[in-house]
């Protein structure tokens, strides 16, 4: 639904959290710190009676968390999770 590109380069968009109406999404330029370019913000056109806007748009100096590292802590917590109910038993 929404594309971010600087110099034509296509950057990943990373979901953040989700609220009812809106979502709250990221996407990491800081590969792209010091250098001046475009920095582009597309939204798709109007999609199943469903139209996007974007909104506050910010920049944090904050580094996204990557899915990998998000994915090996839930399996991590799993993990945990799945020895302390075998331990109960």
């Amino acid at each position: 639904m929404f594309q971010v590109s600087f110099d034509g380069q296509r950057m990943p968009i990373i979901p953040l959290s989700g609220h009812g109406d809106y979502f709250l999404v990221g996407a990491d330029i800081s590969g792209f710190a010091g250098q001046t370019g475009e920095l582009k913000f597309l939204v798709a056109p109007q999609q199943f009676g469903v139209m996007g806007y974007l909104d506050n748009i910010q920049f944090s100096p904050e580094p996204l968390p990557e899915p990998s590292t998000l994915c090996l802590f839930g399996f991590g917590a799993l993990l945990l999770g799945w020895q302390f109910l075998c331990r109960r038993t």
